[in-house]
């Protein structure tokens, strides 16, 4: 499939998701937390999956399986939050960071989708889809990973800095 169809493909894809009724949420919970699909086999990711993916570099989480990462806007709260702890870097590094990956002939960034509505149903609809929600958009659509082997509630987490 050349790379404009996979393109309008995903587009379309993207446009239906966004028209999509909202997910029911629970509580106003703030916590982030990394979620994938049901049909994602994957319940525990480590840090350094989590970095290669949201890098833009193959992160397989089964044999031949990648993920499919999707990040929220830049200089939202949860955007933010995620890209300074995972990644390690501020809002004001992403911007050069990406660059000089594109100057170098590196993998570029995940999708970003328009906001962590949407993010979460992609994930919901795509299976190795994979992004980070505030605890209170969890559903029953989508799977809480544990990273490094904690769960999000337990001390330690990583994104519970």
């Amino acid at each position: 499939m050349s790379h404009l169809l996979r393109w309008v493909a995903a587009s379309t894809f993207i446009a239906a998701i966004a028209a999509a009724p909202e997910p029911s949420v629970r509580a106003d919970d703030q916590r982030l937390i990394v979620v994938v699909s049901h049909a994602t086999p994957l319940t525990d990711a480590s840090t350094a999956l989590l970095r290669r993916a949201f890098l833009g570099e193959v992160a397989e989480y089964a044999s031949g399986k990648r993920l499919i990462p999707v990040n929220h806007p830049l200089n939202t709260p949860g955007r933010v939050q995620f890209d300074r702890i995972v990644l390690g870097l501020q809002p004001d590094e992403i911007g050069r960071f990406w660059v000089d990956r594109r100057i170098r002939d590196q993998s570029g960034p995940p999708r970003t989708l328009p906001s962590a509505e949407i993010a979460l149903r992609f994930v919901m609809a795509m299976p190795g889809g994979i992004t980070y929600v505030t605890a209170d958009q969890l559903n029953d659509k989508v799977r809480a990973l544990t990273i490094d082997g904690v769960a999000s509630g337990a001390p330690g987490y990583l994104l519970a800095r």
